[in-house]
């Protein structure tokens, strides 16, 4: 795979209320989940299709539109502890929200099902890499 760019970079709750925003729905592998307790980062990579980045392939009353689908990969810096409970073993998930507990310093990834995950982490720092090329294009139509 090519070298990612980087796309955004939060590193507070109103940086993370876009990364919420932006991951909301998209599909992950826990399979493909990376702790590197050396570098202290997760890495949890998804594809997103960017629709608004359309072109129109066919104009009129029904318009062909096609829309690039990217690679992007999830970054959580200065992970000091990575924990996972994943009792249902579904495998894949989609992501639904993040929550940042000051308190204990903990960044909870919320799922569309039973999976926990939580980071403890010394900072808030989250990135999205995103690949240079698309991967795919989705080809859909609309009026």
């Amino acid at each position: 795979m090519a070298e990612m760019n980087e796309f955004y970079e939060a590193d507070s709750i109103e940086g993370l209320a876009f990364v919420d925003s932006f991951v909301h729905d998209c599909e992950f592998s826990l399979d493909d989940l990376v702790y590197d307790e050396n570098a202290r980062v997760v890495s949890v990579p998804f594809k997103k299709t960017l629709f608004d980045q359309q072109t129109v392939l066919k104009s009129g009353l029904l318009k062909k539109l096609k829309a690039p689908t990217f690679e992007f990969n999830l970054k959580v810096f200065d992970v000091r502890e990575l924990f996972v409970e994943d009792p249902q073993q579904i495998g894949n998930y989609e992501f639904s929200g993040f929550e940042f507990s000051s308190d204990d310093r903990s960044l909870i990834v919320e799922t569309d099902a039973f999976l926990v995950l939580r980071m403890y982490v010394d900072m808030l720092k989250v990135a999205i890499l995103k690949s240079p090329e698309p991967i795919s294009f989705e080809i859909y139509r609309s009026i």
